[in-house]
């Protein structure tokens, strides 16, 4: 059986797709779109829209 990763990414933008920017601490935040979440977040917004990234 083929084993495949599938990485959710954290400083891609789950939203608009823009590169997101570390503000302060581990918060990331989108300066194209606004969407701000923690960086260890970010990942759990991917899965939920139901793609990898």
């Amino acid at each position: 059986m083929p084993y495949v990763e599938e990485r959710l990414y954290s400083t891609v933008c789950p939203r608009c797709g823009a590169k997101m920017a570390e503000e302060r601490g581990r918060v990331m935040r989108c300066p194209t779109c606004g969407f701000g979440a923690h960086r260890d977040n970010a990942p759990m917004t991917w899965r939920r829209r139901g793609t990898g990234g």
